[in-house]
């Protein structure tokens, strides 16, 4: 009698010798078992090769073992996405000085936690969206993520909702889980959502700190864990400065609240929970000088935000309390700026000087051309290789420690502001090709996109080469060099209801509501004439 040969699933990671007896494998390394009872020679194993198919299509490394620290409940496609996040994600969303609460707190809050599991699971699907660009897309266009990834988000809402309702509503929770879904919405784009949530999100933590600071251990629900209270307050205060950075109406609401603006001291602190002495972190102490940029960040910007009405003004001109509070800011930036010296520079490298703000906007007057000086972020040698780099995007951190996503650096950020403020052309163009091609800037920080922003500076710069065309004869070369890209946005970057560049870019490219229908109307007007025309 015949026995029929029992079915067993093909597998892809056998030995090549029994691949090409076309038997089964045991897979044992470093030589399998069934090779070595047989006494056949074990060929090993092939190595598979990742090659992406273009610059705009990537595959995901083939995961032959689950890389997480400690054991997770659910299901295999939940530990797959986990998975990920720990190979990938953790690391790119990490602060530069700490990444302790993205790769260990908040891993370690998954295993007591379904809500924040389930949560981490949805960001990292579409963080793996992300990662895997299925074709070229241009900056302006938001990246859409899967059907799946949405119905991911749709169920992490409900989750938390129903946490929120119950007795037993944890602060640390929804805390958490308001970070997790900025993140969600800034990798899709959605940047008036995602300002939400974290309104919502610092809110809240306004909320616990002042409770905390008015009634120690009375508050409503259990406390948030030592441990994960500074990691998170830092990064609040981080995104904080961020959404006011891409959206210059929207006050801070971790440093002071709206209503707190006008009653506050123009030059009293900064807040209770950040440090405000630019002195006091030690040299070695990267947290801590972290930490003081954030707050000087925070001063800048609301000096800034209140006294916009008297941007471009001289100084002379300036109220006496301005200018104090002005040139108190100054005065802490250099301090710090100083700190950050550890050894003296050799004489024939002397310091790059610091930028002279000529007017309450924070522009420079002096130093515009520091992308080209020897204190350049970007060396000189470096600057013309962004053409010879391959590989565009990059998840996770690469061989250079690109990522193609992360939270808060503020580097596009910077860049976007030297490119509107300063006045020379050479500087310009370094930041613009730092945003265009460098491989190792992030594609996308939080809500700032890098194609987004490059698309608003080359558009601010035809407008510029338009006027300048205009004015031609009518103006000295001298003069025209003197206007910034800032300049001749005007009525563009500040105008009314824009709540970042991403609605920047579509006044460039569309104009406003008011211009639209004006055309529209010219173009009906020329259509009813050339209709006459034919009747006549």
């Amino acid at each position: 009698m015949k026995t029929s040969r029992r079915s067993t699933p093909k597998g892809r990671s056998g030995c090549l010798t029994c691949k090409a007896r076309r038997v089964k494998c045991d897979e044992a390394k470093p030589t399998c078992q069934r090779c070595r009872r047989a006494n056949r020679t074990c060929e090993g194993y092939a190595v598979l090769h990742q090659q992406p198919s273009s610059l705009h299509q990537r595959r995901l490394p083939i995961i032959t073992a689950y890389n997480i620290p400690f054991r997770v409940p659910g299901s295999q496609a939940d530990r797959e996405l986990l998975h990920f996040y720990c190979c990938e994600a953790a690391q790119s969303l990490s602060s530069l000085t700490d990444p302790t609460l993205w790769t260990q707190l908040v891993l370690q809050r998954c295993h007591t936690q379904p809500i924040i599991r389930h949560a981490l699971v949805t960001l990292s699907a579409l963080y793996r969206d992300h990662y895997c660009d299925r074709g070229p897309q241009s900056p302006e266009t938001p990246r859409q993520p899967s059907p799946r990834s949405l119905e991911l988000i749709a169920k992490s809402h409900r989750q938390v909702c129903r946490h929120l309702a119950s007795p037993h509503a944890s602060y640390e929770v929804a805390l958490i889980c308001g970070v997790l879904f900025y993140a969600f919405e800034t990798l899709i784009g959605e940047a008036e959502a995602a300002i939400r949530h974290l309104d919502q999100t610092l809110l809240l933590f306004r909320r616990y700190r002042d409770d905390d600071a008015a009634r120690p251990g009375c508050r409503d629900g259990p406390p948030v864990a030592d441990d994960l209270l500074p990691h998170l307050n830092s990064l609040l205060a981080r995104l904080d400065i961020q959404a006011s950075m891409y959206n210059d109406t929207r006050p801070l609401v971790l440093l002071l609240g709206p209503a707190e603006w006008e009653a506050s001291p123009p030059s009293g602190p900064s807040s209770p929970e950040l440090p405000s002495d630019p002195t006091a972190p030690s040299p070695t102490d990267l947290n801590a000088k972290e930490r003081t940029v954030i707050t000087l960040q925070a001063r800048l910007l609301r000096h800034l935000m209140l006294h916009v009405s008297h941007k471009n003004h001289p100084l002379d001109s300036l109220p006496p309390s301005i200018l104090h509070e002005r040139r108190a800011l100054d005065a802490d930036f250099q301090t710090f700026i100083a700190s950050l010296t550890v050894h003296p520079a050799p004489p024939a490298s002397p310091a790059r000087p610091i930028p002279q703000r000529d007017d309450s906007s924070g522009s420079s007057s002096s130093s515009d051309n520091d992308l080209n000086s020897p204190g350049s972020p970007v060396p000189p040698s470096d600057r013309g290789t962004a053409h010879g780099h391959g590989g565009g995007e990059g998840a996770g951190a690469g061989a250079g420690g690109t990522f193609s996503f992360t939270l808060s650096t503020q580097l596009i950020a910077g860049l976007y502001f030297i490119c509107l403020k300063s006045h020379d052309p050479r500087t310009v163009d370094d930041a613009l090709l730092l945003l265009q091609e460098n491989p190792r800037l992030p594609r996308r920080e939080g809500l700032w996109d890098a194609g987004v922003v490059a698309k608003v500076v080359e558009g601010l710069r035809a407008r510029k080469r338009a006027y300048e065309q205009r004015m031609e004869g009518l103006q000295e070369k001298r003069d025209r060099n003197l206007l910034r890209l800032e300049d001749v946005g005007e009525g563009i970057l500040d105008a009314e209801g824009v709540g970042g560049v991403a609605e920047v870019l579509d006044l460039l490219k569309f104009g406003s509501k008011e211009d639209r229908e004006q055309q529209q109307q010219q173009q009906q007007q020329q259509q009813q004439q050339q209709q006459e025309d034919v009747m006549t």
